[in-house]
Parts: structure tokens; sequence; C-alpha cells
């Protein structure tokens, strides 16, 4: 295994680019991609890490001897990036995985760029992604304009029609991209601080930042969700609208859950005439009145303020004497509504969904919510209005960026 990078980075070396790679066959689809960005901000590292486990099938070893060679065919004609292979395969760490990886390319990629950059940008990727040409001059000029910006999360589109998968996978993503950017709505709707995309492909945080957060974790899944949200913690987060990353539209099922997994999901559902159901839209009618008690409230808040149906959530995780200790420690309303989001974050809050799902109003077809919830933000749908109009109608809301709330 080779994890160091025996060049020394360049001097106006800007932005770094981290690309976990296991078992990719069209790897080289995301390298030219990059390849054909125009930049002249500086100079740019891109790492692949490419990674397996010592136990991992004969094919997947096969495979990853493919994709170093092409790496390194690729690398060596190409002079308007700078390419690193990171070569962690046949290890046989107990936390392999895509966390385990993004953290070694990233930790690398940090040391490096602030070594010459105090201001460098971090970039995630994923290798079964696309970008857009203007990629890296936007990313760069984001984080020059918005000085206080710690990170970013960058607008995406999966592909929804092509010859690389089945009719029925482009149908799936369709859903499952609907759902993402429903439930993003639907918090922004409820005027809760972390409503932003958290997609592993499609994110870019300062190096100092990074650091000062701890990094990367070593999820095998997820990472990205929990990454992300210590961003938003410690605030300066905002989202990159001017580019677009193209994430892959397969199913998968090398993580418990993602994308992948959904899209499988969706799959079986589809083959079995089943609806994709999601969060009933009233969760987020119950998120906002959680918000709008705490906003108002501030230090008087008390969780006897909420109806029943929201209050048993915070009884049935034991809040009572957490949000009394904040409130002991917080001096004003602003530091306790601080205080108040640290601990009920974006997980507490998908906890939150999950419950009300499971004890107040089951799932619903998510035409039905989307129609729903764009009822709520008094946005008129359309009688024979499909799946895929629905998406790109949600696609255009979040770039037009139009506050509702």
């Amino acid at each position: 295994m080779s994890l160091v990078v025996k060049q020394d980075p360049r001097r106006d070396l800007v932005l770094s680019i981290v690309i976990p790679c296991y078992n990719e066959p069209n790897i080289l689809d995301t390298l030219n991609s990059l390849d054909s960005c125009a930049f002249n901000q500086g100079s740019v590292e891109v790492f692949v890490v490419l990674n397996d486990h010592i136990s991992d099938s004969s094919d997947v070893h096969a495979q990853n001897k493919r994709t170093k060679c092409q790496i390194k065919s690729f690398a060596f004609s190409k002079r308007n990036l700078n390419f690193h292979l990171i070569d962690f395969t046949q290890n046989s760490d107990n936390e392999h995985g895509v966390g385990l990886s993004r953290k070694i390319g990233l930790d690398l990629a940090c040391e490096r760029i602030l070594s010459v950059n105090p201001q460098g940008v971090l970039v995630c990727l994923d290798a079964d992604t696309t970008v857009h040409e203007n990629y890296l001059n936007e990313i760069y000029n984001h984080f020059k304009k918005n000085n206080l910006t710690n990170a970013t999360s960058i607008y995406f589109e999966h592909n929804l029609s092509g010859k690389r998968h089945p009719k029925e996978t482009y149908h799936s993503i369709v859903l499952y991209e609907l759902f993402l950017r429903y439930y993003k709505l639907g918090l922004a709707y409820a005027k809760l601080p972390y409503a932003y995309h958290t997609v592993g492909s499609a994110m870019a945080v300062r190096a100092s930042a990074y650091l000062k957060v701890g990094g990367m974790n070593k999820r095998k899944a997820g990472e990205d969700f929990y990454f992300f949200q210590k961003f938003i913690k410690h605030g300066k987060v905002s989202e990159l609208m001017s580019t677009c990353v193209f994430p892959s539209s397969r199913s998968s099922d090398r993580v418990p859950f993602g994308t992948g997994k959904a899209v499988l999901h969706i799959n079986d559902l589809q083959e079995q005439k089943e609806a994709y159901c999601v969060y009933d839209p009233s969760v987020f009618l119950a998120l906002k009145s959680i918000s709008k008690k705490v906003n108002e409230l501030g230090k008087k808040f008390k969780i006897n303020v909420l109806n029943k149906e929201v209050s048993r959530f915070f009884f049935f995780i034991k809040a009572e004497e957490k949000i009394e200790k904040i409130n002991q420690n917080a001096k004003t309303d602003a530091q306790f509504i601080r205080q108040f989001y640290m601990f009920f974050d974006a997980f507490k809050c998908m906890k939150f969904a999950h419950y009300y799902r499971d004890h107040v109003q089951g799932n619903v077809p998510i035409a039905q919510a989307v129609d729903v919830l764009l009822d709520y933000l008094q946005i008129p749908t359309p009688e024979r209005y499909t799946n895929k109009d629905r998406l790109i109608k949600l696609r255009a809301i979040e770039k037009s960026q139009i506050n509702f709330f």
C-alpha cells in the first residue's frame, strides 16, 4: 500500500479533490470530466484513494488492479491537473469502507494544501460521478467571494435517462432524488437550520475548518451526513448552485444505505407494483411547531408548550434534563436557541420523523407527499403531473433559492 505522495505540493495549490474508488469500472469518466474543466486560478490536486479489503472477492481485486493501471496511464498523460493514486488495496483494517477511504484522502490532502495555502479548499467527489465544466472555477470563486463560508453543499442532479442502466433504474432514481429534495424542502419549510443536502460527492470545505471539526469519520455508510453536520453545528455553511455534480443513477448493495441501496429497494417495489412511500408531509408541520416555539420563547421554552404528539417524542428520548441544562448554561435567548439545535440536530430530527411515522402518521406515496408540501407552500401543481415533473419542479425551486419562509 502507498499512502504518501512523493512530489511536494505546488506553491499555487488552491483546490484538492478526494475520490474514494472501490470496484469502479468507469473511473476514467470521472477523471476525464475533471480534466475537461476550465481552470486558471492555480493548481489542483486530485487524490484517487483506490481501496479494497483483503477479504473481498477475486473479482473486486481484479477490477482494482485494472483501475490502478488505468489511473497510472491517465495521470501520466494529463498535465492540466495533478493526479495522485493512493493505493489502499489489500488492507486488513476492520473499519475499511468509504468513510475510512475518504478520511485517508482528505487527511493527506489537507496536510499538503495547508502547507502552502491557509485558504485551501478540500472537495469531496465519487468515482462514479461527473461534473459540469465550470465545476472547479465555481468552487474556487464561491469560497473566495464568501469569506465566512467553511463548507458548502454543491448542487447535484442524477441523470434521469440514458443507455447505461435499465429503464427501471432511471425511474427509481427519479423517485429517490425526489425524496431527497422533498425532505430538504420540508426541513426548510419547518425553519430548521440544517436544511442542506449531505451528498458525499457534492460538498467542499475549507482545509482549516476540516481540522477544526476533527476531520472525516470512518463510517462505512452515512459518513457524508455526519461529516457535514459538524459544519452545520459550527455555522458558516452555504450552498453552491452555480455548478452541478452528476452522481451515478445505478443501484448498488455495497453499503447498507444510500443512493445505490435506495434504488435497489425502489426497483423491488416496482417489480411488486407497490408504491414508494415517504414521511407524511404533516411531519414538517410538527417540526415547524417545534422551531416556532423555540424561536419565540428562547429560554422560556419548555417541552410542555408543545402539543402532545410532539412533546411525547422529547419525553421518549428523555430530553427534559438536557433541555433544562441548556437553559441553565445559556445566558441569552440566542444562546439557548443555538444550543437547542446543537442538541436537536439533523440526526435527532430524523429520529423524530421515524417516531412520527411509527406512532402518529404513517408513510404516504411520494406523489401525494410532494403535492401536499407544495400546497403548504402555495405552489399550484397541474392535475396531470408525473413524478419526473415534480422532481424538475423541486430542482427549480432549489436553484431559484426563493425564500418561501
